[in-house]
């Protein structure tokens, strides 16, 4: 394994464990967000959940990312 690869895997999984905390944290954080910002018509657990699908996306692009660097692919820069 590559140096590159190294560094990659490790920016995948701790994407992946960003991730992992937004879904532990959802409600919490849904019940800060509630309190300060106006969500019309949403309740609590309608944002929380909304929150842990985007954990959960998270989760996937962070494991996705380890994944393709740990078999060697890089993908094209957006730039």
């Amino acid at each position: 394994m590559e140096t590159w690869q190294i560094g990659t895997v490790a920016i995948g999984l701790a994407i992946a464990r960003l991730g992992a905390l937004l879904r532990w944290r959802a409600l919490w954080l849904a019940r800060r967000v509630y309190r300060t910002t106006y969500w019309r018509g949403s309740t609590v657990d309608e944002v929380a959940k909304i929150l842990r699908i985007m954990g959960w996306t998270v989760v996937g692009v962070g494991l996705l990312h380890a994944v393709l660097a740990t078999f060697g692919i890089q993908l094209p820069s957006l730039r």
